[in-house]
């Protein structure tokens, strides 16, 4: 199950091989592990787990487990506090008896975000109501913003955080199939979305994999110390200095169909 560590300076990811085959299916046993992973932090300064890390199958959510993660969340703050260490995890929420998929970013001054997922695929719409709001934080002079799995598609998600200052998006995956399958197709279109918006983005998958690239939309090198997997990014090379294609946005042209679409206008005047 990959985890994501960014370093002072340097951006790092890690993650272990065996992550997922080796922890037992409880939010108790996971929250050893993130425990686990925290005690290691050997001067890291943020942890990212994938989407959903405490729940493998919906028919797992219940409010007995919802109360559970909510007395693991603030476990998981306190430790952030004691061991200045940040961590992203994904997890199950719930506010008048709906609930959400959601990402949580707890930081060692005590702040903590929480995003509720606002793209939800055919399955999860069974299960999850979508959330209505973007999600994005400063961390070390850095703006970070959160989008999970399938939302990473949709380059109107990244037009908005760009558009909010950001610099890099972590984007933690719950989607299954074989590491090799999910790195396939991450190529086809992250690099794109970086290099247009001039971001980096971080992706990590509960079920294996993971990848980023960099704002000039190149592959950052994964590589391996004997133990894990990590990869590190030079921050002073990380974007595209050259040309920043995002200042030559339209926005009165986006927000003039924007309304043409709220008014429900869909008079096309083009001829066969």
């Amino acid at each position: 199950m990959p985890s994501v560590i960014i370093k002072r300076g340097i951006f790092i990811m890690k993650f272990g091989l065996l992550g997922a085959v080796n922890i037992e299916n409880t939010v108790e046993a996971k929250y050893k592990y993130i425990e686990k992973l925290m005690a290691l932090r050997n001067g890291m300064d943020i942890l990212c787990f994938p989407e959903m890390f405490f729940i493998s199958d919906y028919k797992e959510i219940s409010y007995d487990i919802i109360k559970k993660l909510e007395s693991i969340r603030l476990l998981i703050k306190a430790k952030v506090i004691e061991w200045d260490l940040a961590v992203s995890y994904g997890t199950v929420v719930c506010e008048n008896n709906d609930f959400y998929i959601a990402q949580i970013i707890a930081l060692p001054d005590g702040r903590e975000y929480e995003y509720r997922k606002m793209i939800l695929g055919k399955n999860e719409r069974k299960h999850f109501k979508s959330g209505e709001e973007i999600c994005f934080f400063d961390y070390k002079g850095i703006r970070f913003g959160v989008l999970l799995c399938i939302e990473t598609h949709l380059p109107e998600l990244s037009y908005l955080y760009k558009r909010k200052g950001c610099q890099i998006i972590l984007a933690p995956f719950k989607m299954p199939g074989t590491m090799e399958k999910r790195i396939e197709i991450w190529k086809k279109y992250i690099p794109a979305r970086s290099y247009d918006y001039n971001l980096i983005h971080i992706c990590n998958n509960y079920y294996g994999g993971v990848y980023a690239t960099d704002g000039k939309g190149d592959n950052i090198d994964i590589k391996n110390d004997g133990n894990i997997n990590y990869l590190d990014i030079d921050f002073k090379d990380a974007f595209n200095n050259r040309v920043e294609y995002f200042d030559y946005s339209r926005n009165d042209l986006i927000e003039k169909y924007i309304d043409e679409f709220r008014t429900g206008d869909k008079d096309d005047t083009r001829k066969e």
